[in-house]
């Protein structure tokens, strides 16, 4: 049951504010005719004593509680809940919790495989340069090698696309033999280039571009050409590379006489 006190004089209901002395025996009986005398489930006569709150000692008329049985469980004015009013002991507040069986527990997940996904080796593998027409199948009638083993060696899921790769490889342990597509296509022009590098040592793609157009692509007149600017650079210092690479020839006048003239 709840903490019922008899209050000081002119002590007031904290959620009414009617003064506790002027509530009379009357009210109570007005009230009493509306609810039970007695309680249904202790068997007990209701008390008409009024509450008071154990967290602030604030005052709750018998008629307020009689309305509103929560006022016993949680005050208005401090934030703090106490136990219910059929909850006498601490035995019924607190409640253990429920055993737990093997059947409420989760089987374990089963057990991961330990070998890893098998990765491409290209040491095991023969490199085929695709041609324009080259598909899945007419590399499996060259090799003799079934079209799904082409595909899970690559890693194929579709036989479209081959095309935006340059090379496929061939098993190792399904073909022994040498590879059966010709070397990458290269264009001439770009031979050319390379041949010209080579020979020159001119790193600069652009510069080596430049001398063979020139020359209308000839090989030996572009490094003719670039054998005698070579001497010309050497005999003036330097002057031939900078023109070839692009470079602005340097001012006479330089950045001083370019601030006289803005300051004039």
């Amino acid at each position: 049951m709840y903490q019922a006190t008899i209050p000081p004089p002119f002590t007031a209901c904290s959620t009414c504010q009617t003064l506790l002395d002027k509530i009379t025996h009357s009210d109570t009986l007005v009230l009493n005719e509306k609810q039970p005398a007695f309680d249904d489930k202790s068997e007990k006569s209701v008390s008409i004593e009024h509450y008071k709150s154990e967290c602030c000692g604030r005052y709750v008329c018998f008629i307020c509680i009689s309305k509103n049985q929560r006022f016993i469980t949680y005050c208005p004015f401090c934030p703090i809940k106490r136990p219910r009013v059929d909850q006498d002991t601490d035995t019924e507040i607190k409640s253990e919790l429920p055993p737990y069986t093997l059947d409420n527990t989760y089987s374990s997940p089963p057990p991961y495989s330990i070998e890893a996904p098998r990765a491409i080796n290209p040491t095991n593998s023969l490199i085929h340069y695709l041609m324009p027409n080259d598909s899945i199948i007419s590399i499996s009638f060259q090799y003799s090698i079934p079209p799904i083993s082409l595909r899970s060696h690559n890693r194929l899921y579709s036989d479209s696309l081959i095309a935006g790769r340059s090379y496929i490889l061939i098993p190792r342990d399904q073909y022994n033999g040498p590879s059966l597509s010709p070397n990458p296509v290269q264009s001439e022009e770009g031979n050319l280039l390379k041949r010209f590098q080579i020979r020159t040592k001119c790193v600069e793609y652009d510069v080596a571009k430049v001398y063979l157009d020139e020359n209308g692509w000839d090989l030996e007149k572009a490094v003719e050409k670039w054998v005698a600017d070579e001497k010309w650079e050497a005999i003036n210092g330097g002057m031939s590379s900078e023109v070839r690479v692009g470079k602005a020839m340097p001012s006479r006048t330089g950045s001083a006489g370019l601030r006289k003239g803005f300051f004039r």
